[in-house]
């Protein structure tokens, strides 16, 4: 059983102007066209259509033959049982 002196306490820590909801949304309202453009354009190159091209990313990935030295290599496969 935990006593009243050992019970730990909650600490509640007062919440900054930056976290409130109000300035949440008005600092989010307050983003210019050109902020978002830049924010679309890092997101797409997030979605680079070489990432499907496994000869593309072949030199960052290992080979299951020539690179499991241990038998512990991770081989990932698509849902047709070939390597992706």
């Amino acid at each position: 059983m935990v006593s009243a002196a050992t019970r730990p306490r909650a600490v509640t820590f007062p919440r900054s102007k930056s976290q409130s909801r109000s300035s949440e949304s008005s600092s989010f309202s307050a983003r210019t066209s050109l902020e978002l453009a830049e924010l679309v354009e890092f997101l797409e190159t997030l979605t680079d259509p070489c990432v499907v091209d496994r000869a593309y990313l072949a030199p960052w990935v290992a080979d299951p033959v020539l690179h499991d030295v241990d038998g512990h290599l991770l081989v990932a496969i698509d849902g047709n049982g070939e390597l992706l």
